[in-house]
């Protein structure tokens, strides 16, 4: 019923050391190479000009070396933190989309024709919340897009045709199209008080999933601590040619680049990584999140809804460790005794 996904976690290699795209070398790119012709310029003074009264001891780099090495650190945890959270978020949703899409289709029986359609429109509004919450989060308002319009047009206010309606949070709105078919379920009794707990439970759990991604995305890292690290950042490099220049000499230019780009690169991470849910390489890969639950649902949607027991085959029991080796059934366990 269900496909098996490969493992496409990313294997590193020494092709990574050429790649470009999703790294932040186009981010850095321009401000380092201002970086190293500054280092450039006072090099060559030093050098050619022997202008030599800028020249510092390297006691600056040791005090502000540390100072930098916390700041950067704490960037780039705070980010990543915000990055692995998001993930976690969203592994908890989807346990809860496949949690509530399990109670409808195999705990409810329809009895006509308009309860069977309302059941099929449930399924359909449980994959929309993902969905929608996928273009809630990327400030994507609306509902008229490819992957999510079939998925709504049965509800009255978004039907084909119908005047756009303004729905600051359209994941919220369709948790209470969904709360409504639970309580409708459980007035026709097509399920009793433990179940209709049970799928409340679920919606309420979609939802403060949804809430934990809005706080992600409103609470980015404080200005001021931004402001404060890329100013304490520059002033950093900026100094680093009148220390490095009378001991590396020409060697001072190299250093600049090799320093301009590892530590704005550092700093860039961060800013990659620290909104995870948008279209960019290092974002989260939430398009593939969505369609993986599309395809579930769908291979579930294709099956029977009547799991009944009484259909089963012949049931072999399970081997031990040493009948491993070829498939026992009942009558071959019952000759042995």
């Amino acid at each position: 019923m269900f496909t098996r996904h490969g493992n496409h976690h990313a294997r590193y290699s020494y092709k990574d050391l050429y790649r470009i795209r999703g790294s932040v070398v186009p981010k850095v790119f321009i401000p380092a190479s201002v970086l190293t012709l500054w280092g450039t310029l006072w090099t060559v003074l030093y050098m050619v000009a022997k202008v030599q009264f800028f020249a510092i001891p390297t006691l600056l780099i040791t005090v502000l070396g540390v100072v930098m090495s916390l700041l950067l650190v704490f960037r780039t945890n705070t980010a990543y933190d915000r990055y692995w959270e998001g993930r976690r978020i969203w592994g908890t949703l989807l346990t809860n989309v496949r949690n509530l899409s399990r109670f409808v289709w195999v705990s409810i029986t329809p009895t006509d024709e308009q309860t069977t359609n309302e059941k099929i429109g449930a399924m359909n509004l449980i994959l929309a919340f993902p969905v929608a919450t996928k273009h809630f989060l990327r400030d994507e308002p609306g509902y008229r897009y490819t992957d999510l319009r079939h998925l709504v047009s049965h509800l009255p206010d978004m039907k084909p045709g119908a005047k756009e309606i303004d729905v600051n949070n359209l994941p919220l709105e369709i948790s209470f199209h969904i709360a409504g078919y639970t309580a409708r379920a459980r007035q026709l009794n097509l399920i009793d008080a433990a179940m209709g707990t049970a799928m409340t439970n679920a919606l309420n759990a979609m939802v403060d999933s949804l809430t934990n991604f809005e706080r992600i995305r409103s609470s980015p890292i404080p200005l001021a601590y931004n402001v404060h690290l890329k100013q304490t950042l520059m002033l950093y490099i900026l100094s680093l040619p009148f220390q490095l220049v009378s001991s590396l000499k020409w060697g001072t230019i190299p250093v600049m680049l090799i320093a301009s780009f590892t530590l704005l690169g550092i700093e860039s991470i961060g800013g990659e990584i620290e909104n995870p849910f948008g279209y960019d390489d290092n974002d989260l890969p939430v398009e593939k999140f969505c369609e993986d639950a599309r395809d579930e649902m769908k291979s579930v949607m294709r099956g029977s809804a009547q799991l009944d027991p009484a259909s089963w085959g012949q049931v072999l029991m399970v081997p031990s460790a040493s009948e491993t080796a070829h498939t026992v059934d009942i009558p071959d366990l019952r000759q042995r005794k």
